[in-house]
């Protein structure tokens, strides 16, 4: 007798916010995870962009709402970064 692997479903949840266009991508985050929550839809693991991404997000996200951000991470454009590159 042949077992059959069934993957678990996968769960996509969306969430939409409006802002203007002075406001950077960061500042939304904590709302949309507060939205979330409200409806009790945080997931484990948030799939975001690099426009979303800091070592404080990534550390609030966790400890606010035990929500692990995946993403790329921000390049450091300051001026001396690449000079510290080689």
């Amino acid at each position: 007798m042949k077992a059959s692997l069934i993957a678990p479903a996968t769960r996509l949840i969306t969430q939409v916010a409006t802002a203007i266009s002075t406001s950077s991508d960061i500042e939304a985050l904590p709302k949309i995870h507060q939205g979330l929550a409200d409806k009790s839809l945080l997931p484990s693991q948030h799939l975001v962009d690099t426009g979303y991404m800091s070592a404080e997000m990534l550390v609030e996200s966790r400890e606010t709402y035990q929500v692990d951000l995946v993403g790329p991470a921000r390049q450091d454009y300051n001026r001396g970064a690449g000079a510290l590159a080689g």
